[in-house]
C-alpha cells in the first residue's frame, strides 16, 4: 500500500488500517505506542525508503542500521555534496519521478524553493516540545556544523587561538581557504569574517592564501602536510582523518555560522510513512545522538553530541549574495 502524498496516506491508509492513528498526527504531537506501532506496520508494507543527504556516508550508515534495529524498516540513502544533490533533486521532481522521502541539504535557499514549487510536504508528525527554530511546520533542522580551523600539527605547533592566524605571514602560502565562488555557504562564512576584521583582513587573505574548490580534498591536503591550516573546515571530516592518526587538529572560532543541515520531506514521497517514521525518528533524542555523534545538535542534552560550540551567527543566502560581489573583489576573485 503506497500513496503519491501524505495526506492521502493519513486519510486513506491508516483510517483503512481500522486505527484512529490518523487522529494523533498533528504538528506537535508524540505517537503513543499504539500509534507508533500502526505507522510501523504500513511503513514495513512499503518496502525500503530512500535518504538523500550531504552527510557523510559512515553516519549515514549508523541512521540506517539503527532505524531498520528500531524499526524493521530498510532504509537506503544517497550520499552527494550540496549542489550535486539538490540538482538531482530538482530534476527528478520536476520531471514527476521523485526518488528521494526524505532530503538533507545545507541550502536552506534551494529547500524553501522547493517548498514554494509545491516538491515539499508537512511531515505527518514530529516530537512534542521541539525547541523554537528547529522545525517550522515543512523543514526541520537537524544538524549544526559551525565552521572550524583546520591544521597540521607538525607544521603548527602552537595552537591557533582565533581566526587571524590565517593572515600571519609566518604561514603564508601554506594556508588554504574555500574558493567562494563555488558554492554560498562558503560566503557566509566570508560574510561574518568580513564584519569581525574588516576588509583589510580578506585583501591580506587573498595575497597570504590559496583558494580550495573542495573542502574535503583541502582537510586532505593539510593532513597530508602539503598545506599547514585550512578555513572553514567541517568538524567530521578532521575527525574523521584524526581518528585514522593523521597529525591533524582543528578548533572553532567566533565568528561562525550555523551551518545548519535541514531536512525536507517529499510531498510526493514514494514511500510516505517511511518518510514520515524516519523524519520523527532524526528529531528525537535517539536519531539525533547518532546523526550528531562529536558534533554539535539543534536539540539540547543529546547523548554524545558536543557542547563547545563557537557563538553562531545566522546568515541568510539572500545577504550572502548580496554580498558576493564585494567579497570577490577583496580576494581579488572578481
Amino acid at each position: 500500500m503506497t500513496s503519491n502524498t501524505t495526506s492521502n496516506f493519513t486519510r486513506r491508509q491508516i483510517v483503512k488500517g481500522g486505527t484512529a492513528l490518523g487522529a494523533s498526527l498533528g504538528m506537535g504531537l508524540p505517537l503513543s505506542a499504539a500509534d507508533e506501532a500502526s505507522l510501523v506496520a504500513l511503513a514495513k508494507s512499503e518496502g525500503t525508503g530512500m535518504l538523500y543527504s550531504v552527510i557523510e556516508p559512515t553516519i549515514l550508515q549508523a541512521l540506517a542500521k539503527a532505524f531498520g534495529d528500531k524499526y524493521g524498516v530498510k532504509l537506503d540513502f544517497e550520499r552527494l555534496g550540496t549542489g550535486p544533490l539538490s540538482q538531482r533533486y530538482a530534476a527528478e521532481a520536476e520531471a514527476g519521478k521523485v526518488t528521494a522521502d526524505i532530503v538533507m541539504l545545507g541550502d536552506k535557499a534551494f529547500l524553501e524553493s522547493a517548498r514554494e514549487k509545491g516538491w515539499l510536504g508537512q511531515p505527518q508528525l514530529i516530537p512534542a516540545n521541539l525547541p523554537n527554530g528547529v522545525q517550522d511546520g515543512t523543514l526541520a533542522t537537524v544538524a549544526l556544523n559551525p565552521e572550524s580551523l583546520a591544521w597540521n600539527t607538525s607544521l603548527v605547533t602552537e595552537r591557533p587561538k582565533s581566526w587571524e592566524i590565517l593572515i600571519d605571514p609566518k604561514y603564508a602560502k601554506r594556508v588554504s581557504v574555500f574558493d567562494p565562488r563555488n558554492s554560498i555557504l562558503g560566503v557566509k562564512w566570508y560574510s561574518l569574517i568580513r564584519k569581525a576584521y574588516g576588509d583589510e583582513f580578506l585583501r591580506k587573505l587573498a595575497v597570504q592564501a590559496t583558494f580550495a574548490p573542495s573542502v574535503v580534498p583541502a582537510i586532505q591536503q593539510v593532513a597530508a602536510g602539503a598545506m599547514a591550516m585550512y578555513a572553514p573546515s567541517i568538524h567530521v571530516a578532521v575527525d574523521a582523518l584524526k581518528q585514522k592518526g593523521a597529525p591533524i587538529d582543528e578548533a572553532f572560532f567566533a565568528p561562525a555560522s550555523t551551518g545548519a543541515i535541514i531536512a525536507g520531506l517529499s510531498k510526493k514521497a514514494p514511500h510516505p510513512a517511511i518518510a514520515s517514521l524516519l523524519m520523527n525518528f532524526v528529531l528525537t533524542a535517539e536519531g539525533q545522538a547518532i546523526l550528531n555523534k562529536d558534533n554539535f545538535s539543534p536539540l539540547p542534552n543529546v547523548p554524545g553530541a558536543r557542547t563547545d560550540s563557537p557563538a553562531m551567527t545566522e546568515v541568510s543566502d539572500a545577504a550572502a549574495k548580496a554580498e558576493l560581489p564585494q567579497i570577490l573583489q577583496l580576494l581579488n576573485l572578481a
